[in-house]
């Protein structure tokens, strides 16, 4: 038999009492033993469910300009209409 304990699974060959602090002890069914053989780093919570819960994707990178880019455009800008209103000054 397996047990789940406090986010760990634990075998039967310890003794469970209130003692060793395992007295919530969660019996875990044949089904849940073998998805736990079978994912061995799966949680506890991972385990009772019998479904890994998936990693989220990192998010796509973005097309849009970095703001240093965003400045130096604006900047860029700036110095264009400066040139265009005082001639060059």
């Amino acid at each position: 038999m397996k047990f789940a304990i406090d986010n760990t699974i634990i075998d039967s060959s310890i003794e469970l009492n209130s003692s060793n602090g395992y007295s919530r002890a969660i019996e875990l069914n044949e089904q849940q033993i073998a998805f736990y053989l079978a994912n061995p780093t799966a949680s506890v919570s991972e385990v009772l469910a019998m479904e890994l819960i998936p990693i989220p994707e990192p998010p796509e990178p973005s097309n849009e300009p970095t703001l240093k880019e965003r400045v130096e455009t604006n900047e860029d800008a700036l110095d264009e209409l400066i040139q265009y209103v005082y001639g060059g000054a």
